[in-house]
């Protein structure tokens, strides 16, 4: 039997500080997201550009299912003992994608 995304990711996004119309700080919680994906390694040394508009040789290209969307650039992540970065993430059409 094929498992569509059979890998898991754990997604964690810090906190940060906001100021608002009044001059006051705030500051907002992080979180951490578990989410089933597929990891495709990439064998070929293809790059992408994110977004400081550099072209980055990526170690992975990871499938979301359909509806994915709380992923964002710069997010860390973990999966078993790895542990990077996602330098973008695209909402499409069939599934959501992230690099890595």
């Amino acid at each position: 039997m094929v498992i569509q995304y059979p890998d898991t990711i754990v997604i964690t996004r810090n906190g940060g500080s906001t100021q608002d119309a009044d001059g006051n700080w705030t500051t907002t919680q992080g979180e951490t997201i578990t989410l089933k994906c597929r990891f495709v390694p990439n064998g070929s040394g293809k790059q992408i550009k994110v977004a400081d508009c550099s072209n980055f040789t990526y170690g992975y290209r990871i499938a979301f299912p359909c509806g994915t969307t709380n992923v964002r650039d710069m997010d860390t992540f973990k999966r078993g003992d790895e542990v990077g970065t996602i330098m973008r993430f695209e909402v499409g059409q069939l599934h959501s994608v992230a690099w890595v």
